[in-house]
Order: C-alpha cells, then structure tokens, then sequence
C-alpha cells in the first residue's frame, strides 16, 4: 500500500458496511496511520502525511 522513507508518515481511510446473519446492516470507518519513524507522543497529531489512500465509499456506493 504504501512504501515509506525513513521520517514518512502515512494515513489509510476506508469504511465498510456489511451485514451479519441477520438482515441488520453495520457500518465501521476506520483511519489507520503508519509511520517509519521513531516514537514520540504526538507524532500523528499535525496534518503532514506523506502518503495518503482515502477508500472510502458512500453507503450507497461511489466515492465520497
């Protein structure tokens, strides 16, 4: 998905929306960073991604 450089940050954005087995129908959004980079408390809290893959769709298909 994503090749990072030393010091590069990357966010994943995807959501999904399945059913069990029953007719209820779920909904789960999921934001997913990655870093190569050491560790420090704040590190995802600014908005510089290096790399950034948005899937996610409307509920009812398409992009957002």
């Amino acid at each position: 998905m994503f090749r990072l450089l030393p010091g590069e940050l990357a966010r994943y954005l995807a959501n999904y929306r399945f059913s069990g087995y029953s007719t209820d129908w779920y909904y789960e959004e999921w934001t997913v960073h990655i870093a190569f980079a050491p560790w420090r408390p704040n590190l995802f809290l600014g908005d510089k991604f290096d790399h950034v893959k948005d899937e996610r769709v409307t509920l009812y298909g398409g992009r957002e």
